[in-house]
């Protein structure tokens, strides 16, 4: 979301460009506050990823079953954590590109890399719940979509 700061900024460029840059602006934030702020969590100790769902541990699965589900989901979360890197990377570049003098082509194909891994993101995240969907269903019998509402 746009501030006024920034609406304002936008709109004095032409005029300070025009002034061959005679004029410097103070900036206390960063240009654009969005892509920082969409930092994705920390998957650490308490991350999201850690900690079995509430709806699993209700289960009473064998410690097999649980094994097997523990495992994809450590599979899933350490790839998730290295897309998560390569993310947070391309927003640096991308905060780079916007605060410097990149071209609208150059601009497009950074945000395109970010849609897909965003993309890959999504992807990941439903493969693991597919993984974990045919253990319980193969296993329990158990639908998932009763047990996560």
């Amino acid at each position: 979301m746009l501030t006024w700061r920034h609406v304002l900024l936008l709109a004095t460029a032409p005029l300070l460009v025009a002034t061959n840059g005679t004029f410097a602006l103070a900036q206390t934030q960063p240009a654009i506050p969005e892509i920082t702020a969409q930092r994705p969590p920390d998957f650490g100790e308490r991350g999201k990823f850690s900690r079995e769902p509430r709806w699993l541990q209700e289960l009473d699965l064998s410690a097999e079953q649980s094994e097997r589900i523990q495992a994809i989901r450590e599979q899933s979360r350490q790839e998730m954590e290295s897309r998560y890197q390569q993310m947070q990377e391309a927003r640096e570049q991308m905060q780079s590109l916007m605060t410097g003098n990149a071209s609208r082509e150059q601009l497009r194909q950074q945000h395109q890399r970010l849609q897909n891994l965003r993309q890959e993101l999504g992807n990941q995240r439903f493969e693991t719940m597919l993984d974990i969907r045919e253990i319980l269903t193969r296993c329990c019998g158990v639908n998932i979509s009763r047990m996560s509402s």
